[in-house]
Order: C-alpha cells, then sequence, then structure tokens
C-alpha cells in the first residue's frame, strides 16, 4: 500500500497512531529495523517513531508541524493556527493498530485552522497535544507557564502579547528550504547524531569533543548532524576550519546548545575556507551574566585569505552572548561571500545582534525576517552592517530596542528595506563616522522606525545614499544628514520632538534631492532645517511647520506647502510656488 494512502486511509478519525511495523521500510533510511519494533543503538540508528517520522514527507526530521502559520491579533487578543499536519514521535507511548498493541509509536494529525484565546500582557506557550485515549484526537493546550500537557504533544510556538512579537517552534515549511538557495543547502548524505558521538542533553554534561566529533564526521563524508532534543552544554569553543556541504539541524526549541563562556572564548567558530554550511533549527545559549564579548556563531576568515562562502544560519534563537550573536567576515584583503541569517531570533546580546562586515568585509548576502530584542539594555546595533560589507540585503527585519537599530558603517551599496525597528536608545538607522570614501551609495527604503530615542534615520557619513518611502514616528529628528549626493525622497516624519528634516554642514550636502517628504505633529514650528548648500528641496508637504534656510545658498525651494511659512537667507537661493497659509 502506498505510504500516503496508508497514513490518510483511517475512517472516522482526523488523526491517529501508526506503527513503522505497518511500513515497508526497505526503500527508506534504515530498512534493518522493518518490522522488528527493536531499537539499537549503533551509528546512524534510531528508534522506530522517528525512523516513521523521517521516511514520512521530511528525511531526518521528526516532530514538526509541516505548514504551520500563526495569525496574531494583538488587540483581542487572539490568534488562529493553521497548519498542513503534525508528526510527532513518542518512544514510551503505545496504541493499537490493526489489532496490536504496538509501542515507539508515531502520529501524523492533520489539523483545520483553529483560533483560540491569549492572554494578554504575557507570553503564551502553543502546544499540540495527542489523546490517544479519546478517539486518537488532538487539541491546543496554551499557557503561561511553559507547562506542556501531557505527552505525547509538539510544542508549536510562543506569542508574546507584552511586545507584540510571536515565534514559530518545530515548524516545516510547506515546501521545505524554499527560501534557500539550491547551492547554499546540503540535504543529501549521511545524518549524524550528536548522541551517537556520546553527547547527553542533561544540560550538565560537557558536549564538546562529541559536537566536535560529529560535525566533522558530516565534512568528511558530505552528510548533515542532528541536535535532537535535549540540553546539550559544552565547555569548549568549538573551532572547525574550513569545512564544508554541512547541514546542522535541531528541532526549534527543543534542541539546545548552551555555552557557559570560559576564557570568554565564544561558541561556534568556522574559519578558513569554510563553505556551503548551514546551521538551523536550534535554540544556542550563551552566558547571561559574562563581561566578555564572546561571539555565538563566527564564520570568519583567516590571514591567508582563505573565506567562507554560501553559508547560512536559519531559524535559531540565540540568547544571552556577550557579543555578536551572528557575525561574519572575510580576511587576508579578501571578502567573504554570499553568507545569511534568515528567521532568526536574537536576545539581550552585549554587542551587536547580527554583524556582517567586520575584518576584510563581505560580498552579497541576506540579512532576512530576522527578530532582535534587547530587554536588558545590552545590545549596541541590531544589525551593524561593517566595514567594506558590500551589496548587502538587510530586509524585514524586526529591532526592539537596542542602542541603534541598523548601523552601517564603512560599508557601500548595501540595501536596508522594510525593516521595523521600535524603541531604540538613540538611532533608529545610523550611517556612522569612519572613512567616507567607504560609505556610499547605500539604499534605505521603507522601513518604519518607531519612538527612536535619538534620531530616525541618521546620514552622518559617505555620500550618494538613497533614503526613500520610510516611516518615522516619534523621533527626536526625522532625518538628519550632512553628506552629499543624498536624494531624500518620499518619507512620512510624525510626531518629531525636534526637526522633521534637518539638511546640516554648508557646502557638505551639494547636489542633494529633498522632495516629496510628508512631515506632520512637529513641535515649535520646526519642519526643514537647512544649512548646507546646492539643496533641491521640492513638492514637500508640512501640515504644521515651516522651512528655515538658516545658512548656505545655491538652494531651490520650491512647490513645498509650508503653513509655518518658508525663510530663504541664501543670497543666490531660489524661492517659488510654495504654499505658506
Amino acid at each position: 500500500m502506498n505510504r500516503r494512502q496508508f497514513l490518510l486511509g483511517a475512517a472516522g478519525s482526523l488523526g491517529f497512531a501508526v506503527s513503522v511495523s505497518d511500513l515497508d521500510m526497505t526503500e527508506h533510511r534504515f530498512p534493518e529495523d522493518a518490522g522488528t519494533g527493536a531499537h539499537s543503538s549503533g551509528s546512524g540508528d534510531k528508534n522506530d517513531a522517528a525512523n516513521f517520522a523521517q521516511a514520512y514527507d521530511a528525511i531526518g526530521k521528526t516532530d514538526y508541524a509541516k505548514g504551520l502559520t500563526f495569525d496574531v491579533d494583538y488587540t483581542v487578543p487572539e490568534v488562529t493556527i493553521d497548519m498542513e499536519k503534525a508528526v510527532v514521535s513518542d518512544d514510551s507511548a503505545t496504541a493499537t493498530q490493526s489489532g496490536e498493541s504496538r509501542t515507539g509509536v508515531a502520529y501524523v494529525q492533520e489539523m483545520d485552522a483553529v483560533t483560540r484565546s491569549l492572554t494578554d500582557g504575557a507570553t503564551n506557550y502553543i502546544y499540540l497535544n495527542l489523546d490517544l485515549a479519546t478517539d486518537n484526537d488532538a487539541s491546543y493546550h496554551i499557557d503561561t507557564d511553559k507547562t506542556p500537557p501531557s505527552a505525547p504533544y509538539l510544542f508549536l510556538g510562543s506569542v508574546d502579547t507584552s511586545a507584540d512579537v510571536y515565534q514559530l517552534a518545530n515548524e516545516l515549511p510547506s515546501e521545505e528550504f524554499e527560501s534557500i538557495s539550491t547551492d547554499q543547502l546540503s540535504i543529501t548524505g549521511q545524518w549524524h547524531d550528536i548522541r551517537d558521538y556520546g553527547a547527553v542533553g542533561d544540560g550538565t554534561t560537557d558536549n564538546s569533543q562529541a559536537i566536535l566529533d560529529a560535525i566533522n564526521a558530516a565534512d568528511s563524508d558530505g552528510g548533515n548532524v542532528i541536535i535532537p532534543p535535549g540540553d546539550f552544554y559544552y565547555q569548549d569553543q568549538l573551532v572547525f576550519t574550513a569545512i564544508s556541504d554541512v547541514l546542522v539541524t535541531g528541532f526549534g526549541n527543543q534542541s539546545i546548545l548552551r555555552h557557559d563562556d570560559v576564557g570568554g572564548t565564544g561558541g561556534f567558530r568556522f574559519e578558513g575556507a569554510t563553505r556551503r554550511v548551514t546551521l538551523q533549527r536550534f535554540r544556542h545559549l550563551g552566558d547571561p551574566s559574562t563581561t566578555e564579548k564572546q561571539q555565538g556563531i563566527s564564520i570568519v576568515g583567516d590571514t591567508n585569505g582563505n573565506v567562507p562562502k554560501n553559508c547560512l544560519v536559519r531559524n535559531c534563537v540565540l540568547e544571552d552572548w556577550g557579543g555578536d550573536a551572528i557575525v561574519w567576515f572575510g580576511d587576508g584583503g579578501v571578502s567573504a561571500e554570499d553568507i545569511s541569517a534568515i528567521g532568526n531570533k536574537i536576545v539581550n546580546c552585549g554587542d551587536d545582534g547580527i554583524n556582517p562586515g567586520a575584518g576584510d568585509g563581505v560580498v552579497g548576502g541576506e540579512v532576512r525576517d530576522n527578530i532582535i530584542l534587547d530587554p536588558n539594555d545590552r545590545t549596541n546595533d541590531g544589525i551593524h552592517v561593517s566595514i567594506s560589507a558590500n551589496q548587502v540585503e538587510v530586509v524585514e527585519n524586526r529591532i526592539v530596542g537596542t542602542n541603534i537599530g541598523i548601523g552601517l558603517f564603512e560599508s557601500h551599496q548595501n540595501t536596508i528595506r522594510g525593516n521595523r525597528i521600535e524603541n531604540t536608545q538613540s538611532h533608529g538607522i545610523d550611517t556612522k563616522s569612519g572613512d567616507a570614501t567607504n560609505n556610499f551609495q547605500n539604499k534605505i527604503l521603507g522601513n518604519t522606525i518607531i519612538s527612536p530615542s535619538g534620531t530616525g534615520i541618521r546620514v552622518g557619513n559617505g555620500e550618494d545614499h538613497e533614503i526613500k518611502n520610510n516611516t518615522i514616528e516619534g523621533a527626536n529628528r526625522g532625518i538628519q544628514a550632512n553628506v552629499r549626493g543624498l536624494n531624500i525622497v518620499g518619507n512620512e516624519i510624525i510626531t518629531p520632538s525636534d526637526y522633521g528634516i534637518v539638511l546640516s554642514i554648508s557646502g557638505n550636502n551639494s547636489h542633494s534631492k529633498t522632495s516629496d517628504n510628508y512631515v506632520s505633529g512637529t513641535v515649535n514650528n520646526n519642519g526643514i532645517f537647512i544649512d548646507a548648500s546646492r539643496v533641491a528641496l521640492v513638492g514637500n508637504t508640512l501640515t504644521d511647520a515651516d522651512i528655515n534656510e538658516s545658512g548656505g545658498d545655491y538652494n531651490t525651494i520650491q512647490d513645498n506647502i509650508a503653513p509655518g511659512g518658508v525663510s530663504v537667507s541664501g543670497t543666490n537661493s531660489q524661492s517659488g510656488g510654495n504654499i505658506t497659509s
């Protein structure tokens, strides 16, 4: 019988339990277990429940929800949970199938979309609970103290209604790895479970050597590493040199790697010509008490110019690292290429959340769909696009509470697009000081910046940047710029406490354009302030403020709406077509 026909062939129930004994496993990964009900501790072997889940739909994955989504309404609050199916394995459970009682079973549960209420102002933990005693049914279990229901169950994620954020766990996309190019990910080859190399997930055993051995073994055969559910402590920094074609995967929040930062050495470090290494779906915990600047995951070149390429950190949770949570860069005068961080959650790190480009820089890659939270005022930049980084896409990340949301330092031709930045201690987006010749042609597009303590977007270095279609609310100053060749177009600035837009330092803003921006809710009539030369200020709308050229010359101030008035001081500046009442 076909696998899918068998799984969906039980009448009168949405979900049911099956044993691996009912399937012909000879065509799958672990044929030695077919029909035996036995579990061997030999290398590569798993229990029958895990074998079954691996055979069904996703090689190498057990305990997952396929196509899992949360649709959260934070105003109610409530969540609509939807998925195609869930696969849950459980060694200890028993079930009856085809008239026989069996142990080591896997459960496949077809699920419809369901809406459930949430507790306001708290973190809500969401589980799928399977009940073998009542028609093999399933239900959702939600609580605020992270107490799971009785086994078998699957943790689906959490919704924090106090911060309006949610995090999925154990999700498997409908099209697995749909956003990852095939040259970044190895999904074939042998599977190496770290337990088969001596790892113990009790939170105290030092698993440094076991993890090293498993990943090095995968490097030798082009294989993959499994971090199973458990709390795997390791004491030493784990250093890998020039490994390639390795996938290291966990099972979401159930797979924990824990490091206590002895000597401030950091966590995972991949050095030299690292190629096509992917780390995904595990929690990586640092030491919250440390003052050391240890890094959670670093992917770096060496002094001989051997650099990493085509690597990915995806869907991991990194917490309490004293330094950068994730960092990558080249060395020896050569840039790293196409390294990406996608869909990670980073909490309470002591330096930068994600840092592409320290050292000798990077070319290409993405920083996308990450959540970076700083509840304890530790993090410097949420994302720090650093020295000589170029052509990096920083897209649709959410950053809350860091010192600076996104910083650009001596980097060029990067795109900062669609990010949401909230409650930073300083600026939302900042092109920082440094060598201005290395900071140019960055695009800052369509970002939303809410309540920064400083400026929404500060352009303090470089030239020829594009600042377009951003929304900035509740900043001290909406946009402040003192560099030449800017294109500031179509931005919306709401309730700035000082100025909407400031263009400062005479002579340094040559050939800049500020047009079609909208400024409202200003304080003390301060709309757009100019102390610069050769600026075109055209077609801007200020609902309740002025335009004030207090310095500079050769500016064009034309066709703006400024109820507070237009003041021109430059001898050669031109003003016309403005509406001031």
